[in-house]
């Protein structure tokens, strides 16, 4: 997977994921491209759509319960989604799109698929841009495959023929409507962050967990087709399956969740006990993370993302042979430089996994300096991801609570007093005040960690065997501020 892309779910994209994902800093924006393309769907879709009905008419009578019936399975896949990662949902609207196409003529499906997708998401309530772009891309999956097999003679009132070329058949429509939906999403993700189409398609890849999920849910929405034919009563029914697809795929996203998360989690904790000086130090810092998050009001998706980073943001410390390099010796220029790499380092290694991947991002960017004097990148100001900034913050507490060879841990008044001091140059100034007001409420606790032996040094081994004082090369003048490198810890 290309690094920064969001691998889209199924059949829909919340589009705040590609700005958070993929534009720092742009969390309530969309570019114009992007914006001219979700419009520009929007129209096509209905234009379609309103010249079909004029060809083929309204529903009537036996289709006009169907129609509803259509509306109403849509607007369930809607309203009841499977959520993972940050605003990152699966619709089961398949189910509604091939019962839709079966029982339908192209332009009635569409209209169907459209209403209920529209009014699905406004019942949990709506992002425009995204419900847009969702029923658009669903009626426009529900008019190319309805269109399909109406071109390919299909009657749900008379399967008395060829199996072998029905099954043809649905695979073709399965195929249509999954590179329908393929399509839409890497052209909006491309216009979103500047990564062009082609290689958006070509790079996230196509995943068979994906793809099996689609043809699974054309199968209950033929079993839906067949009972919705046969009688209104019997269609009905469809909710059987489609509980059972709810269930079964939210427990299976649970268990993947839990099984990297936790897998994620040991890692840091390694990360963490290498080296003494940062023993339980992503927990620490993504405990800072949360507090600050929570106190600036944050939406609970939103600062679950941020603790999650903030968790994970060192897991690139691994790539180090000797994590006391940084700690306990000389600091000379290609140990500055690998140090540099370790947040990019640990972002692609969260972009590996759906679950992470906007944590990733947060992770990147967490030791940018709001004045633009920071790495990777040299974003500055609102440049930043908001969740970054506030891991930075976080990070530089915990660090200056710690004890390092050229410098003891700080106490509460010199943290406050560096934090005040960088304030606005390196941190941001406002999430800094809401630090210093958990600080002064007690809400962030700040506990010195103890000094280290020699003797308790000596344990680690041979990149330990000199006497402190002796490894301790890292001048005051190398070192911008008590907090200048408190990111890297």
């Amino acid at each position: 997977m290309l690094a920064g892309i969001v691998r889209p779910p199924p059949t829909s994209i919340d589009v705040s994921v590609v700005q958070e994902g993929q534009i720092p800093g742009r969390m309530d924006t969309l570019t114009r491209s992007a914006k001219f393309f979700i419009s520009a769907t929007a129209l096509s879709a209905l234009a379609l759509t309103a010249f079909l009905v004029l060809a083929e008419g309204l529903p009537s009578g036996s289709d006009v319960p169907r129609f509803a019936f259509i509306i109403g399975i849509t607007i369930l896949a809607y309203r009841f989604h499977v959520s993972f990662g940050f605003k990152r949902r699966i619709y089961l609207d398949v189910v509604a799109i091939t019962c839709a196409a079966l029982v339908l003529d192209p332009g009635a499906a569409a209209l169907a698929i459209g209403i209920g997708a529209m009014t699905g998401q406004i019942l949990r309530g709506p992002i425009w841009d995204e419900a847009t772009f969702n029923a658009s891309q669903a009626m426009l999956q529900a008019l190319a495959g309805g269109f399909l097999l109406h071109r390919l003679g299909w009657r749900m009132d008379d399967l008395t023929g060829d199996p072998a070329w029905m099954i043809a058949a649905m695979a073709v429509f399965l195929m249509t409507i999954y590179t329908v939906n393929s399509v839409m999403l890497a052209s909006i993700i491309g216009l979103q962050s500047g990564i062009p189409i082609h290689r958006v398609l070509v790079e996230s890849g196509t995943s068979s967990v994906e793809f099996v999920s689609q043809a699974t849910q054309v199968g209950a929405g033929i079993f839906s087709g067949l009972l919705l034919t046969t009688s209104l009563w019997l269609g009905s029914l469809v909710l059987v399956p489609f509980a059972a697809l709810y269930f079964i795929l939210r427990r299976n996203v649970q268990h993947q969740r839990h099984t990297i998360v936790g897998m994620l989690d040991t890692l840091a904790d390694l990360v963490d006990f290498r080296d003494p000086y940062t023993a339980t130090h992503a927990r620490q810092v993504a405990e800072i993370a949360r507090s600050i998050a929570v106190e600036m009001g944050l939406p609970k998706e939103q600062v679950d993302l941020i603790t999650m980073a903030a968790r994970h943001h060192n897991l690139g410390s691994l790539t180090i042979a000797d994590p006391a390099q940084d700690t306990l010796g000389s600091l000379h220029s290609d140990a500055w430089n690998t140090m540099r790499q370790v947040p990019s380092m640990s972002a692609a290694l969260l972009y590996q996994f759906p679950d992470t991947t906007l944590a990733g991002t947060l992770v990147k960017h967490h030791l940018e300096r709001y004045d633009g004097e920071g790495y990777p990148d040299g974003l500055s100001g609102d440049g930043i991801p908001l969740g970054s900034r506030i891991l930075a913050v976080a990070d530089s507490i915990d660090a200056m609570m710690r004890h390092r060879p050229y410098r003891p841990a700080l106490s509460q008044d010199e943290i406050r007093s560096e934090l005040e001091r960088f304030r606005g140059s390196q941190w941001d100034p406002e999430i800094v005040d809401v630090a210093l007001d958990l600080i002064d409420r007690g809400l962030i606790s700040i506990n010195r960690q103890a000094d280290f032996t020699d003797e308790g040094l000596l344990s680690r081994g041979p990149a330990s065997t000199r006497p402190l004082s002796s490894r301790s090369s890292i001048r005051p003048s190398t070192i911008r501020s008590p907090t200048s490198r408190i990111g890297c810890s």
